[in-house]
């Protein structure tokens, strides 16, 4: 699955939705030409953050790559808790849900936007590393070494974007782009060969909680999950407990609500439409699920 299908999956043109498409969160009016270095809306550079997080769950429709300088942060991407700290590098993907919840005064980092365009321009292997993290949270803790080089290469960029008098701006930023992302690959690919030592209960909490984010819209049953792992649901709830300390089940509730959340603040879909997409049999039953995990109605969620 390539980039951009995490962003046109609302919006498929043979949806009855399609008019309905996510509005995701509106960026670009925060940004002023004196104050970026940008190569249209295909590559944006950002010295600090020019725009306030939303309290809510949003979504963006771009490539954001951030590295700390100073500072720290916290938050998270589909559910998954980050911390951003001096020499963090963290990639948010388009179509993952973020959460923004501190950010310490003297939080200095560097941005790098890339649209959707851009990316799938740049034809990255199927295999690279981001295609098989849509779901998952990008996040590398950076040496010396590895800070100097993004901080070159942002600087690099900037200077091509500088040089008009260059007229093959947007073809020398994919190629520069290109070789950044296949040189520095290796430091998210190292974190997930760790991850390949897990002891087997730990395998089988990973498994589940990488298929949770990518079918919880359509499989809310702990049988569908624990067959695809070939345990018993027994199992999958007691290994699930013990390696997250949260139950599986509460896992299938916490995406679905957080994404309900998301299609509540920030599209302009029906709450039928709603329930449809998450998998439920009517609004009715989306309605008491949702007040049963939030207190709250959806349409009380959606007007506050």
């Amino acid at each position: 699955m390539h980039i951009l299908e995490i962003y046109t999956k609302f919006a498929d043109k043979n949806s009855p939705h399609m008019k309905n498409k996510i509005d995701y969160l509106n960026w670009r009016n925060y940004f002023k030409a004196d104050e970026i270095y940008a190569i249209g809306e295909e590559l944006i550079l950002l010295d600090k953050q020019l725009m306030q997080s939303p309290k809510e769950p949003f979504k963006l429709d771009m490539l954001t790559a951030v590295v700390c300088l100073k500072g720290h942060a916290r938050g998270s991407v589909n559910l998954e808790p980050i911390e951003t700290r001096p020499n963090t590098f963290n990639v948010f993907l388009p179509g993952q849900i973020v959460t923004h919840d501190y950010q310490s005064d003297d939080f200095e980092a560097k941005y790098i936007i890339m649209s959707l365009n851009f990316i799938e321009q740049l034809g990255l292997n199927e295999r690279f590393t981001i295609y098989n993290s849509q779901t998952h949270l990008l996040q590398a803790t950076l040496s010396e070494y590895e800070l100097n080089g993004i901080l070159s290469f942002y600087r690099l960029l900037k200077w091509n974007i500088s040089n008009h008098t260059n007229n093959y701006l947007l073809e020398t930023a994919k190629y520069m782009t290109l070789a950044f992302f296949y040189g520095f690959s290796h430091t998210f690919n190292h974190a997930q060969l760790v991850n390949n030592h897990a002891s087997r209960p730990q395998q089988i909490a990973n498994g589940f909680m990488s298929m949770v984010k990518k079918h919880f819209r359509h499989q809310h049953s702990l049988d569908f999950y624990a067959n695809e792992l070939c345990v018993t649901p027994k199992y999958l709830t007691t290994t699930v407990k013990s390696e997250t300390g949260v139950n599986a089940k509460e896992w299938i509730s916490r995406y679905l609500i957080l994404e309900a959340k998301a299609l509540l603040k920030s599209t302009d879909l029906t709450i039928q439409q709603i329930s449809e997409e998450l998998g439920f049999s009517s609004q009715d039953v989306f309605g008491k699920y949702f007040k049963h995990h939030t207190s709250i109605s959806a349409k009380e969620y959606r007007t506050n």
